[in-house]
């Protein structure tokens, strides 16, 4: 039984002399101080307003909504496709390289009138730019003419925006949390007409608009009104899917003063 014991007491012993020496308190102290020098709070204005809701949408509707789409687009990516060749950078390399120039025969360098771009061109907008500007079209007062606005001030039926189409999974927030309220902005500005719907599409989307278009990304997508050949997709989100509703841009609703929102985060400084 002693020599039970004492072999506890050593056993107690060893794993006493293996666990590491406790810090001193000052080494803690400032270890925890290092830390919070490591950390930043920012400050900075936020929108009193809360984020615009998207609106609800199917699955199945979404991926019907993305064929309907893909087969629209399909004739300016085959356009793109057969006739805009990218540029190699065969002459750009030769210049780097200080290669005497080089004359070719007039005959071989002709190329064939390009077709016409398929009528489906003039009706659409791909991108972000261009179809965001499509709608602040829409959005501004129809005094001063542009291109969504005829000459004689009355909004160009064929020009104004129907839908827009978002691929809200690849794309970065900062680009998408503006576009609701964009777009329901340009509804109310012409309350005459059904208002804009707005489309969250798939994940894949992006792919398979890229891959329909014939580019490297397609991130975002707007339809006018009598796109041609687009009539069943127009009025299939015209059923399905609800309008952006913003309480704040009603006309009907009172103004009232919002202070100002202090967002505020924390980040690690360098």
């Amino acid at each position: 039984m002693a020599r039970i014991n004492q072999h506890r007491k050593q056993s107690i012993s060893v794993a006493r002399d293996a666990l590491p020496a406790p810090l001193p308190q000052s080494t803690i102290v400032q270890k925890m101080d290092r830390e919070k020098k490591r950390t930043k709070t920012i400050h900075s204005t936020d929108s009193p307003y809360p984020a615009p809701p998207w609106p609800v949408i199917a699955s199945t509707d979404q991926q019907m909504m993305l064929e309907l789409l893909c087969d629209l687009l399909a004739p300016l990516g085959e356009h793109r496709r057969n006739h805009i060749y990218r540029s190699q950078g065969k002459r750009s390399k030769r210049r780097r390289q200080g290669e005497e120039k080089y004359t070719v025969d007039k005959a071989v360098l002709s190329v064939p009138s390009m077709p016409p771009m398929p009528e489906v061109a003039q009706y659409i907008t791909v991108g972000f730019n261009s179809t965001i500007r499509g709608l602040q079209d829409v959005a501004q007062p129809t005094s001063k003419p542009t291109p969504a606005v005829s000459q004689d001030g009355q909004l160009d039926h064929t020009k104004s925006m129907a839908v827009v189409f978002v691929c809200t999974s690849t794309l970065p927030e900062m680009l998408t949390i503006s576009i609701p309220t964009t777009v329901a902005a340009a509804s109310a500005r012409h309350s005459s007409r059904p208002p804009i719907r707005l489309v969250s599409l798939p994940k894949e989307a992006e792919k398979r608009l890229a891959e329909a278009l014939f580019q490297p990304r397609v991130g975002l997508v707007g339809l006018r009104q009598d796109t041609a050949g687009g009539r069943a997709l127009i009025e299939m989100t015209m059923n399905k899917i609800s309008p952006v509703d913003i309480p704040w841009l009603r006309p009907d609703v009172r103004v009232k003063y919002r202070p100002v929102s202090i967002k505020t985060s924390t980040s690690l400084s360098e």
